[in-house]
């Protein structure tokens, strides 16, 4: 990260810590292991974008982009097709 830019780390699984460490956040990056719970984990962080009115979203997927379809339900486009 360059100098100067926060960072939060907060437990995926433990849904009440994300909303306060998304409180005045306008990006996250998200990263998750490739493990069995990936999609409800990686869920739990979106869930807690939205209602935070995070408005730029990145997740890294080792899996590649199929496994965003677990995603979908609340509502950010993930991939663009041209």
């Amino acid at each position: 990260m360059p100098v100067g830019v926060p960072t939060v780390v907060a437990d995926f699984a433990a849904k009440e810590s994300l909303p306060p460490a998304f409180a005045g956040v306008e990006s996250i990056y998200i990263v998750c292991s490739p493990i069995p719970a990936l999609v409800e984990l990686e869920s739990n962080v979106i869930d807690a974008c939205v209602p935070n009115d995070v408005k730029h979203v990145v997740l890294n997927s080792a899996l590649g982009p199929a496994i965003t379809r677990g995603h979908s339900r609340v509502g950010i486009a993930w991939w663009k097709t041209s």
